[in-house]
């Protein structure tokens, strides 16, 4: 907070008396606001370590903005137990906390990614990185295992809550260009600003490159704007909106000898037969947050849209080839927090739901050098996810806390066939999973700036529908429905954090 005050004072003369209007102090006070509610601070975000009895790590974006910022490897560097990985060196397309969803041959899996504690994961558990602007965000909550249980997460990794900027923390006009070697480009322009009850903020990025390998060219255009309104100090209200599209060729795999020769090469088969991958995306998002000194209420709602093809592989003994989807998810997040004393003590006791829905259409067809052929697959994939979680953290003494949590999952996969092959027949499916994940941990203050914790707890992740629904090799290739169980994890962690 900055506050100025400018205080002048006249006295008249005291053996006079005057009619004169009598003078009195002037006073000029100038303060900050108190921030956004919806989108938190990086102190604020720094303090959940308190409440975190495991690993917890809070990343700002002042050192990406030293540097390059074309990704989350630019984002998220050196953060322990987080290992990004680029497809053919572009952008981000795997990311593992503590080795989960290190096996993931596309979309990153087993990591849920949230906007102000609203899911960006589609709803069975993929998600685009490509989707965000890195610019555009203040900093990254990183919540590892069983430890982002607080926001529902059905993953083995845990949870990346990203916090973007808002007319309170962001410039009132700001613009960068980077450059740099096999062309590429980054270009962003960004504006903040407060007027009354109103903040809003605004940022368009271009991201371009050639790429080091033939047919890797691609090219990014993001646009994402939050606009808060602020109905009392207590109250407020923050909607999103975040368009994208992306155009990307894609170089395909070498052997190990060909690496070797000619490592800038693409695959013959990705040039011939235009391996690529566009997409246009939409989301929106509403967040309502209300804070007084003993609660906190959060309730968000979120839907967004994507039109995707993937141009890939064909052959009569493969028959995946170009892939066109396109799928809407719904969903929502609904969050109490108590910091009430309880038995004299204090205590922190949170419950949740943060339900999702994705209906997901696709088809698939011959790739025939580049053109689409003749359909080889078509169906409709839905994916439920209905978790519920709550946690108490209970003050033992003042130095020492205990909490225990529970959370409770219903989540559903279900694929309709809707071109039946002859080989396999119908390949409709649906599979109902339920999940049970306790915790239960403690955190010991040893001073203002030392922690020691331990905590023992379970994680839950249920297979995607990519997991699920895949196309077989051989003659008859066609799409082929395999059940699968849910993962899970037994997690023991004990440590000590310090500043």
């Amino acid at each position: 907070m900055a506050a100025v005050a400018l205080i002048e004072i006249q006295t008249a003369p005291a053996a006079e008396t005057s009619n004169k209007p009598a003078e009195t102090e002037e006073v000029t006070v100038t303060a900050e606001g108190t921030g956004s509610l919806t989108s938190v601070s990086p102190d604020e975000s720094a303090k959940q370590k308190e409440q975190v009895p495991g690993a917890f790590t809070m990343k700002t974006a002042d050192e990406m903005k030293l540097g390059r910022s074309s990704n989350f490897e630019d984002f998220l560097p050196r953060t322990p137990g987080v290992f990004l990985q680029s497809e053919n060196g572009a952008e981000v397309s795997k990311i593992s906390i503590r080795g989960s969803g290190i096996t993931s041959e596309d979309e990153p899996l087993g990591v849920m990614f949230l906007l102000d504690g609203l899911n960006y994961n589609q709803g069975d558990g993929e998600a685009i990185l490509e989707d965000f602007d890195v610019l555009s965000l203040s900093h990254a909550e990183i919540f590892r295992g069983a430890d982002a249980l607080k926001y529902g997460a059905l993953t083995l990794g845990g949870a990346i809550n990203l916090v973007p900027l808002t007319g309170y923390n962001a410039a009132p006009f700001q613009a960068s260009l980077e450059g740099g070697s096999y062309g590429y480009f980054h270009g962003e322009m960004s504006s903040g600003a407060v007027e009354g009850a109103f903040d809003q903020f605004g940022s368009i990025g271009l991201r371009e490159r050639d790429g080091f390998r033939e047919h890797s060219r691609e090219d990014t255009e993001i646009f994402f704007a939050d606009l808060g309104y602020k109905f009392s100090e207590q109250a407020e209200n923050r909607f999103y909106l975040t368009l994208d599209r992306t155009d990307r060729n894609l170089p395909g795999g070498l052997t190990k000898s060909e690496m070797e020769d000619s490592p800038s090469r693409a695959n013959p088969l990705a040039i011939a037969e235009d391996w690529n991958k566009e997409w246009n995306y939409i989301r929106l998002a509403d967040k309502l947050s209300i804070r007084t000194d003993d609660v906190q209420l959060d309730a968000g709602a979120f839907w967004f849209h994507r039109d995707l093809e993937n141009r890939g592989f064909f052959s009569p003994d493969f028959r995946q080839g170009i892939e066109m989807f396109y799928s809407d998810n719904f969903g929502g997040n609904l969050t109490f927090v108590s910091r009430r004393e309880l038995f004299g003590h204090r205590n922190l006791f949170t419950i949740g739901r943060s339900p999702q829905f994705e209906d997901e259409h696709s088809q698939n067809y011959e790739n025939l050098f580049g053109r689409t052929g003749s359909t080889t697959g078509r169906g409709e994939g839905i994916s439920l996810n209905l978790p519920l979680y709550l946690e108490d953290q209970f003050y033992v003494a003042r130095q020492l806390s205990i909490l225990a949590g529970v959370q409770a999952i219903f989540a559903e996969r279900h694929f309709i066939d809707e071109f039946v092959g002859d080989a396999e027949g119908n390949q409709s499916n649906r599979q109902d999973f339920w999940g049970f994940n306790p915790k239960l941990g403690a955190i010991y203050e040893v001073n203002h700036e030392m922690q020691a914790f331990v905590n023992f707890s379970r994680s839950w992740q249920p297979p995607s529908l990519d997991n699920l629904v895949e196309f077989t090799e051989g003659p008859d290739s066609s799409v082929v429905y395999t059940p699968l169980q849910p993962q899970h994890a037994w997690t023991i962690e004990i440590g000590t954090r310090g500043e």
